[in-house]
C-alpha cells in the first residue's frame, strides 16, 4: 500500500501554461489568461522560475493589437501585431515589425479604452444611460 503524501508525488510533475497536455500541473491556476510577461512575472516571485513551455515560447495571443501597417493607399493590414518569445512584436498576417513606441502608443491607447469602459459602466450602474447607446 502506497502511503506517500500527495506533495511527494507532484514535484516530477512537468508544469505548464498550456491547459490538456499530457500529465501537466499549473501552478499559475486563474493567470492563465494572463499575458507572458505577467505570468512570468509572477512565476519567478512565487516559484523562482522561468517557464519555458510552449506557450510561454510561441507568440503572446492573450495581448494582441491590430496591425497598424500599410499596405498600398489607405489600406491596412487587417492582422494582429503578437509579441514573440524574443520580446519583438510583429504581425502574424503581414510581417510588420513593431518597435517600443508603437507599442508604447498602443498600451496607453488601450488603458484610455478601459478607462471609458469603467467609466460608462460606473455610469450605468448608477442609472445613467448615455443617449447615444440605442442609435447604433
Amino acid at each position: 500500500m502506497l502511503t506517500a503524501p500527495l506533495f511527494a508525488l507532484s514535484s516530477p510533475f512537468v508544469h505548464t501554461c498550456v491547459w490538456l497536455q499530457f500529465i501537466t500541473f499549473s501552478y499559475i491556476g486563474a493567470a492563465l489568461d494572463w499575458p507572458r510577461s505577467e505570468r512570468q512575472e509572477m512565476l519567478q516571485a512565487t516559484k523562482d522560475f522561468k517557464c519555458a513551455c510552449e506557450r510561454c515560447q510561441g507568440p503572446d495571443l492573450n495581448r494582441p493589437f491590430w496591425c497598424t501597417a500599410l499596405k498600398g493607399f489607405r489600406n491596412s493590414c487587417p492582422g494582429l501585431a503578437l509579441q514573440g518569445a524574443d520580446g519583438k512584436w510583429a504581425c502574424g498576417d503581414c510581417g510588420a515589425e513593431f518597435g517600443a513606441e508603437e507599442i508604447a502608443e498602443s498600451l496607453v491607447n488601450e488603458s484610455n479604452m478601459f478607462s471609458d469602459l469603467n467609466a460608462i459602466q460606473d455610469s450605468v450602474a448608477d442609472g445613467y444611460m448615455p443617449p447615444d447607446i440605442f442609435s447604433r
